[in-house]
């Protein structure tokens, strides 16, 4: 699913934009210095037990507070890889800026700042969802990590930027049948990611330790 502020009237853009991130990611308080003339585009992917989201937008600073997550909290985290701007964000007393090509995690149990910087373009960004409950890993390690620049030169954060950045230009091309593997690969690969910064593999379901190593394999074949 593709939307577009280039539906909305000039002006009201950014106000359609605030209510497509709360329904779409979680409800936060945004600003702007472009609020007036604000655009921004996204592509949604649902795909098994998550949904892959490919932001493109003006530069904005969102807020999350205990009302919002006393109103409303889907109990998701969230990987986002960087693919334009800086971005600072800050939850759990992290304190991160984020740059082309860095992943972090974010908690929508917890309140959260986010600042896309103003480069004199859009911000870019690439969001897989994963519900707490699909997570094999202890909560309360995992907490840890939110708003860390976490490691994606090598190994399993390698992979997983590689393909998420393949998502993001790839998966509109793709069918359902693709689509729900590929879900299932994204999920496997970000648990195994977060995991192996925990030191918890073990944890980790057999058949996911095997999905992930045959994706290692083919990728260093291809």
């Amino acid at each position: 699913m593709h939307l577009s502020t280039d539906s909305v009237s000039g002006p009201e853009g950014f106000g359609w934009w605030g209510d497509m991130v709360s329904r779409a990611v979680m409800p936060v308080s945004m600003a702007s210095e472009h609020a007036h003339h604000f655009t921004g585009e996204v592509t949604m992917l649902e795909l098994v037990d998550t949904e892959f989201s490919a932001f493109s937008f003006s530069p904005m600073s969102a807020r999350r507070t205990p009302d919002h997550i006393r109103a409303s909290d889907p109990e998701n985290y969230f990987l986002f890889l960087v693919h334009g701007s800086p971005i600072g964000l800050e939850q759990r007393r992290n304190n991160a800026l984020l740059r082309a090509g860095d992943v972090a995690l974010f908690d929508t149990s917890q309140p959260l700042a986010c600042e896309f910087q103003d480069q004199g373009r859009h911000s870019r960004v690439s969001v897989l969802r994963l519900p707490r409950a699909a997570v094999p890993l202890p909560s309360h390690k995992t907490d840890r990590l939110v708003a860390t620049p976490l490691p994606t030169r090598t190994g399993s954060g390698a992979l997983l930027t590689s393909y998420l950045a393949g998502l993001r230009e790839n998966a509109a091309h793709c069918g359902p049948t693709e689509l729900r593997r590929l879900g299932t690969m994204a999920l496997e690969l970000a648990v195994t990611f977060l995991g192996a910064r925990l030191d918890s593999a073990p944890a980790l379901p057999i058949e996911s330790r095997r999905r992930v190593l045959l994706a290692r394999i083919n990728a260093f074949v291809e």
